[in-house]
C-alpha cells in the first residue's frame, strides 16, 4: 500500500529514493529490502539487506522495546521527575482513566476522519478505528471496504474489521476471501481479518479455504502461492490449536509449494506446535529451500525449551549453515532459550565468530542477558569495522543490561556524520535507564537536523521518562516552517512517545484543511497510536519471529502499517 509514503519514512528508511507510505506504514526506497520487502516502524530504522541485522530488528523491535507498556509507566508517557521505581497503583489508575478518556474522545473523530477527502486521511482513519476497537464503526468501515475509490482504502478496511475481531463480521470476510474475481491482496487482507478474529467459527473458515490448496479457479488453476500463503499466516495468527493438523499437513506433506510451506512452519511456530519439534528439526537440517530451512530455525526458537536436547542440536548445527540467514535466525533462537550451558557455547561462537554473524551472535547473547560476555562485546565495538556493526553491538548491550558499558555507548551516541548508529546508541542507552546521558541525548535532539536520528532521539528520551521531547516534538508539529519529514516524524513521535497531552495539537493539524494531507494523515496515525490499548501494537503479531527474506507482497503490506 502506498499510502502514507514516507511515513515511517524517515521513520523507517532512506529519504533518497522516491517515497511510498502504507498506512502511515513504512518507507521502502534507500535500497530498501531487497526481497523481504517492508518493516515496521516504531522506532527509525535504515532500509538494508535482509542479512544485516537492522532487518532483523525492525521486524522484531515491537516485542523487545514493549514501548506500549513502557511509555505508560509513571502515569504518562513522559513525566518529568518520575522515579526509578514502578509506578504505584494511584499513577497506574490515572493513566489508565486517562487512556480511557482519549480514546472516548477520538470516536467521533476517527469516524468523520473517514469522509476527508484524502484518501491517506481515509486510510489511515481505518487502521486508527481498528486500533481504538471501535465496533460501532463496522457498519462504515464495510461501506469503505465496498465503495471507497481507492484500493489502500478498501483494504485497510478490510484489516480494520479483523482487528475489532468482531463475530459478527465473519461472513462478510469469508465472501471477500472465497470471490475469485477478487485481486489477491484484497482476499489476502480478509485472510488475515478472519486470523485476527479467530475463534472457532472465523478458523472453520480459513481452514476450509486451505483445505487441500483451496478452491480451484476456472480452469483448474489453482489460487496463487502468495493467497495461500496468507491464509496460512491467518491460520497460525489465531492461536487455535484446533488448526495444527492441518497446518501440519501444509507443511510436512505435499501439494503445496515451498513458500507456502514455509509458512506453514512458521505458523506452526507461532502455534507453539511441540508434537512438530521433529519434523520441523528435520526441515532445519535437511530441506534444501533456503526459506523453509529459516522457517525451521525461527519455529524452533518459539517452541523449543532447554529440555529439547535434539532441537537444540540443530540450532547449533544450523549456525553453521550456508545461508546467512538461516545462521542468524538459529542463533537467535538459541538467545532466547539459553541456558547456562547455551549462553557459554553461544560467547565462544561469537569471539570466533566472522563480521557477518557477529552482529547476530552478540544479540543473541543480549536476548540471553549473558552479562559475562559483555567485556567481549564492548571490545569489539572499539575495533568493530563498520558502523552498522557498532549499532548491533550497543543494541546488544542495552538488550543485555550492562551497565558498565554507558560510557562507551554514550560515545557512539554522539557519532557525527552518521544518522543510524547515533540513534542505535541512544536506544540502547534508554533500555538501560541511564538517566545520566538525558542531558547529552537533549542536546543532540535540539541540534539534529535528520527526522530520523530525532525520531529514535525521542524515543531513547521517552524511555527515560524526560520531559523534554515532548516539547521539541510539539513544537516542531506546528512549525509551519518544518519540511512534511519533518513534521510527519514529530507527529509519529508524540504518538510512539504516547503523549496524550499532545491530543489537541494532533487534531489541530488534522482539522486544519490547509495543511499538507501527508501531515494531516500522519496526525490521524499518530493519534491511532495512542488509541491502541494493546501491550503491543496489534498489528506487531505479523512481525514478531517472520521470515522477512522471503516476500509477500500482502503480508509485505501488512508489515508496514504501524
Amino acid at each position: 500500500m502506498k499510502v502514507l509514503a514516507v511515513v515511517a519514512f524517515a521513520v523507517a528508511s532512506a529519504l533518497a529514493a522516491s517515497p511510498a507510505y502504507a498506512h502511515g506504514g513504512a518507507y521502502r526506497g534507500g535500497g530498501g529490502i531487497p526481497s523481504g520487502g517492508a518493516v515496521p516502524p516504531g522506532t527509525a530504522d535504515p532500509g538494508t539487506a535482509v542479512t544485516q541485522w537492522e532487518a532483523w530488528w525492525a521486524a522484531n523491535k515491537e516485542e523487545l522495546l514493549r514501548l506500549h507498556e513502557r511509555m505508560r509507566e509513571s502515569g504518562a508517557a513522559i513525566t518529568p521527575g518520575a522515579d526509578d521505581g514502578e509506578p504505584g497503583n494511584a499513577a497506574r489508575d490515572a493513566r489508565a482513566r486517562d487512556d480511557e478518556r482519549v480514546r472516548e474522545d477520538l470516536k467521533p473523530f476517527f469516524r468523520e476522519a473517514l469522509n476527508d477527502s484524502s484518501f491517506e486521511v481515509r486510510t489511515a482513519a481505518c487502521i486508527a478505528i481498528g486500533k481504538l476497537g471501535d465496533r460501532e464503526a463496522i457498519a462504515e468501515l464495510r461501506k469503505m471496504a465496498e465503495k471507497d475509490d481507492h484500493k489502500d482504502v478498501r483494504d485497510s478496511a478490510l484489516l480494520a474489521l479483523g482487528m475489532l475481531q468482531a463475530e459478527e463480521t465473519i461472513p462478510y470476510l469469508v465472501g471477500i476471501l472465497s470471490d475469485r474475481k477478487d485481486n489477491t491482496r484484497h482476499r489476502s487482507f480478509a485472510a488475515f481479518g478472519l486470523g485476527m478474529i479467530g475463534g472457532d467459527d472465523a478458523t472453520a473458515m480459513l481452514l476450509r479455504f486451505v483445505k487441500k490448496g483451496g478452491p480451484k479457479v476456472s480452469g483448474g488453476k489453482r489460487m496463487s502461492p502468495p493467497l495461500v500463503a496468507s491464509a496460512v499466516v491467518a491460520l497460525g495468527i489465531t492461536g487455535n490449536p484446533e488448526v495444527i493438523p492441518s497446518v501440519r499437513k501444509i507443511a510436512f506433506g505435499k501439494g503445496h509449494d515451498d513458500l507456502v510451506r514455509s509458512y506453514a512452519v512458521l505458523s506452526l511456530g507461532r502455534l507453539g506446535d511441540r508434537d512438530s519439534l521433529e519434523d520441523i528439526g528435520d526441515v532445519l537440517r535437511r530441506d534444501k529451500d533456503a526459506n523453509m530451512r529459516r522457517a525451521g530455525a525461527i519455529a524452533l526458537g518459539r517452541i523449543a525449551t532447554t529440555d529439547d536436547a535434539a532441537s537444540i542440536a540443530e540450532l547449533l548445527r544450523a549456525t553453521s549453515d550456508s545461508d546467512p540467514l538461516t545462521r542468524h535466525f538459529a542463533a537467535v533462537s538459541l538467545g532466547r532459550m539459553a541456558d547456562d550451558e547455551l549462553k557459554v557455547k553461544l560467547a565462544k561462537m561469537f569471539d570466533a565468530g566472522g563480521n557477518s554473524d557477529k552482529p547476530f551472535l552478540a544479540l543473541a547473547l543480549g536476548l540471553a542477558k549473558h552479562t559475562p560476555s559483555a567485556r567481549s562485546i564492548r571490545k569489539e565495538l572499539s575495533r568493530a569495522p563498520t558502523k552498522s556493526v557498532r549499532g548491533a553491538y550497543c543494541t546488544a548491550l542495552g538488550l543485555m543490561g550492562d551497565q558498565g558499558s554507558i560510557p562507551l555507548i554514550e560515545v557512539e551516541a554522539q557519532t557525527r556524520g552518521d544518522i543510524w548508529l547515533p540513534g542505535y546508541a541512544a536506544l540502547a542507552l534508554g533500555m538501560l535507564q541511564s538517566r545520566r546521558s538525558a542531558e547529552m541525548l537533549r542536546e543532540r535532539l535540539k541540534k539534529e537536523n535528520d527526522s530520523r536520528l530525532r525520531m529514535n532521539l525521542g524515543v531513547a528520551l521517552g524511555l527515560l521518562h524526560d520531559p523534554a521531547a515532548r516539547q521539541f516534538f510539539i513544537e516542531t508539529l506546528e512549525s509551519k516552517d518544518g519540511t512534511i519529514y519533518e513534521r510527519g516524524s514529530a507527529a509519529m513521535s508524540l504518538g510512539v512517545l504516547r503523549i496524550n497531552a499532545a491530543l489537541p495539537n494532533l487534531k489541530a493539524v488534522y482539522a486544519d484543511k490547509k495543511e499538507k494531507d501527508l501531515v494531516r494523515a500522519m496526525a490521524i496515525v499518530s493519534l491511532g497510536v495512542l488509541a491502541d490499548p494493546s501491550p503491543l501494537p496489534k498489528l506487531s503479531r505479523f512481525a514478531i519471529d517472520n521470515n522477512y527474506g522471503v516476500s509477500v507482497d500482502p503480508l509485505n503490506e501488512v508489515l508496514s502499517i504501524l
